[in-house]
């Protein structure tokens, strides 16, 4: 029964959960810290962009998201640019945006160059070659984020060429033959970093505990920077309701 118990309370609060923030990490877990921004804000179009963050060649994004507003397709939440020592341009781009089916979604995205051709943020090539752009359904619609908080982190192991992506501590997605010589330079909130399709007024995004590191942490690492959240009164109404079920059946038994 003790076990059932510890079940229920962990599925109870498995729907939502949130990061720790720099202020509350071990001086080991803020070792690599190049940017932390720790104040829950509700994100428009006129967010700031982070730029000049240099990271080097590894990086992991970590932040946490809820109560995305009335978010279209075409409008970009978050933006982040990536260096390529091998040519100089700053073109490729991870987009997190709404997709056609109001899910939100990770995209390695290409930019423009004068050249003709653009690159991805891994440094594949767009135009002359014909290559496939990495992306990831981050699970998560607006409906589903009004209830919940969401902790997304995002891992560029640069020596691995691996690219993995986080949800509440929980890797879903792995992309694998990952550049070796991307870096992070710049970050925009609610919009596309270097311009482009941004939030319009009426859509808003609530973002909170936002850190890059300037190296790749571990999925051990990544665990311990989420903490499930307290279950909201109604699911814990529920899993309340489902042990007592549970106890009377063991009764009859």
């Amino acid at each position: 029964m003790k076990k059932t118990i510890i079940a229920l309370m962990v599925l109870a609060g498995a729907a939502s959960a949130a990061s720790i923030g720099y202020n509350e990490m071990t001086a080991t877990q803020q070792a690599g810290v190049s940017k932390y921004w720790t104040d829950s804000q509700t994100l428009t179009s006129e967010s700031d962009v982070w730029s000049n963050l240099n990271t080097g060649t590894s990086f992991t994004i970590s932040f946490d998201i809820t109560k995305i507003n009335v978010l279209s397709s075409e409008s970009t939440i978050a933006s982040f640019a990536g260096s390529h020592n091998a040519n100089g341009y700053d073109d490729g781009k991870l987009l997190i945006r709404m997709s056609d089916s109001g899910s939100l979604t990770l995209i390695n995205s290409h930019g423009t160059s004068s050249n003709a051709w653009s690159e991805y943020f891994d440094g594949s090539t767009y135009g002359d070659a014909t290559v496939s752009a990495y992306s990831t359904d981050l699970g998560l619609t607006v409906e589903e984020s009004l209830t919940t908080t969401t902790t997304y982190t995002f891992v560029s192991d640069t020596v691995s060429k691996i690219f993995t992506i986080y949800k509440n501590g929980i890797q879903i997605d792995q992309w694998t033959n990952w550049n070796t010589d991307t870096g992070l330079t710049g970050m925009q909130l609610a919009g596309r970093f270097g311009g482009g399709s941004r939030l319009t007024g009426d859509e808003t995004v609530e973002f909170d505990n936002v850190t890059i590191w300037n190296k790749a942490l571990s999925a051990k690492e990544v665990g311990y920077i989420v903490t499930p959240a307290i279950p909201e009164p109604a699911t814990a109404t529920l899993s309340l309701l489902a042990l007592c079920g549970l106890a009377a059946r063991r009764r009859r038994k």
